[in-house]
């Protein structure tokens, strides 16, 4: 059996577990979170070994290099020995989520939904009669 030479964009990201279907993948391709060669690409673009990949997942971005293509989604251990990423992105990752978890989390003034008192003071001043 030949080893694979080319391979889609959107069907080598979710075959190496970046993204969970290959709709997810083409819907971050066409946003332009997925560059090859420092360049916005379609889903249909050609991968090859030695490409160069930025990919921008929420605030996090990781800057990785196609070491080889596979044909079909494979488990996680094996899917992380298709690709290797920058040790400068690795720190930057680690650095984000470090500072991420030691920030508070957002406060919520509400918990959910009004309670019947509540709910009953909101429609006074929602629908109350407006002078003239």
């Amino acid at each position: 059996m030949d080893p694979v030479k080319t391979m889609r964009v959107d069907r080598w990201l979710w075959a190496s577990r970046f993204f969970k279907t290959r709709p997810d993948a083409v819907s971050a391709i066409n946003a332009g979170h997925i560059l090859i060669n420092d360049q916005r690409c379609r889903p249909s673009k050609l991968l090859r070994c030695g490409d160069r990949l930025l990919i921008r997942r929420g605030l996090f971005v990781s800057k990785i290099t196609v070491l080889s293509l596979i044909n079909k989604r494979v488990s996680a251990t094996i899917a992380s020995h298709t690709f290797t990423e920058d040790p400068k992105s690795i720190k930057a990752r680690e650095a984000l989520s470090s500072r991420l978890r030691a920030d508070s989390p957002p406060y919520r003034s509400q918990k959910g939904r009004p309670a019947k008192k509540e709910r009953r003071a909101l429609n006074r001043l929602r629908y109350a009669e407006r002078p003239d």
